[in-house]
């Protein structure tokens, strides 16, 4: 989950995968990021923020993301849900109010 305040190169996540031969690595967004809106690092796998103008919406960003060691990929889903901000104070339409309150009742 990541707030709508975000700021561009601000970590969404780490995406990580384990190669049994420890082949080099390489993560890849392969979908899900037409707006460019999120970046992956190739080597480390850490998904941040790019494009900070589309980043609010109701549904969560979904994100095919690859890796590969060269022969094999493998393929993951990232979801990534915007926690919309509340920017409407509650006011008192006047700052002061007024009871009369009978004694006895």
């Amino acid at each position: 989950k990541l707030s709508e305040e975000a700021k561009s190169g601000q970590m969404v996540t780490l995406v990580h995968a384990n190669d049994p031969d420890l082949d080099p690595l390489r993560y890849f967004i392969v979908a899900g990021n037409d707006l460019q809106i999120f970046r992956i690092d190739p080597k480390s796998g850490i998904i941040t923020i790019f494009n900070i103008v589309r980043l609010a919406q109701p549904e969560p960003h979904v994100l095919n993301v690859s890796v590969s060691d060269g022969v094999h990929t493998s393929f993951c889903t990232v979801s990534v849900h915007v926690l919309l901000v509340n920017r409407h104070m509650p006011h008192f339409s006047t700052n002061q109010h007024e009871a009369n309150v009978e004694e006895g009742k």
